[in-house]
């Protein structure tokens, strides 16, 4: 709720950390405020292009949580990483499960 608004936005602030790790558990994090971290969705959005696969898994991951409403936005980013061979794993499984059942609940 509104408690957890300033935590949202000092978690968006620290998504600019060079460390994927910090990025990742940033991501982890607002995914787990709920309604709270979904005015934030534009910049989870952009998480799906971080240079770090975890980071990008937590982005669809929270994405599927928070705003599942603008999955259809990102519909060209998950199909785009299911044909490509050099993109890791852990990433192209969660884009096929975004894409499979983009409503349900994670983390």
């Amino acid at each position: 709720g509104a408690a957890a608004a300033p935590h949202a936005a000092a978690l968006v602030a620290a998504l600019q950390d060079r460390d994927p790790g910090v990025r990742y558990w940033c991501i982890t994090a607002l995914g787990k405020l709920g309604a709270a971290a979904a005015e934030h969705k534009d910049v989870l959005m952009e998480a799906l292009r971080d240079a770090d696969a975890n980071v990008r898994v937590a982005a669809v991951q929270t994405i599927r949580h928070v705003c599942p409403d603008a999955l259809p936005g990102v519909v060209e980013t998950l199909t785009a990483a299911l044909s490509d061979r050099d993109e890791e794993a852990a990433f192209r499984a969660a884009a096929v499960e975004a894409l499979h059942s983009p409503g349900d609940a994670v983390g």
